[in-house]
């Protein structure tokens, strides 16, 4: 007599293809997950720049100077961010970062408490610190300003850049 023919239970092929399956959709959700996780740093990084864009403009109006005399920076991505490296590398300690602290401290001092808490804005979803590139008098006279953040890889000048809007000098036509 056979005890084993009247067995209720699953064979192993059939826990194999139940765990297979429930592989494929966890790789699907993580891989949607991902996107959407990338998507929300794209566009946190853009409500940063334009805070800090508001910020910049404010300045501007109350003190009524072009933006590289309110920063006294120049250029916070020109000094200290060696080009083709990783800016999610960067420490507290280095010039890029410290000349970026500086500016956007220096441009919420000049709002007048108009943008309290932009000087906390230091660092992008990524790690890098943001850039700025006041470029006052360079190209003949009324340029615009340029904000940016590196994007996912760190790295400046690649495709997945996010730059600011155009930031207007205040005295330009």
């Amino acid at each position: 007599m056979n005890n084993f023919k009247y067995q209720k239970g699953f064979t192993l092929i059939e826990l194999l293809v139940v765990i297979a399956i429930i592989g494929v959709l966890a790789s699907i959700v993580l891989a949607s997950l991902s996107s959407a996780r990338t998507k929300a740093n794209v566009t946190k990084a853009k409500m940063d720049m334009n805070q800090i864009v508001k910020a910049i403009t404010i300045a501007q109006g109350e003190s009524g100077n072009y933006l590289l005399s309110i920063t006294e920076s120049g250029c916070s991505v020109c000094v200290g961010y060696v080009a083709g490296t990783d800016a999610r590398n960067t420490l507290d300690t280095d010039a890029f970062y410290i000349r970026w602290t500086q500016a956007i401290s220096n441009i919420e001092t000049a709002t007048n408490g108009l943008m309290v808490g932009v000087s906390k804005i230091t660092r992008d979803p990524w790690g890098s610190p943001y850039g700025l590139d006041e470029n006052e008098g360079e190209s003949g006279g009324c340029g615009y300003d340029l904000l940016l953040s590196f994007g996912p890889d760190g790295i400046r000048s690649t495709s997945d850049d996010i730059s600011s809007a155009k930031i207007p000098h205040i005295k330009c036509p």
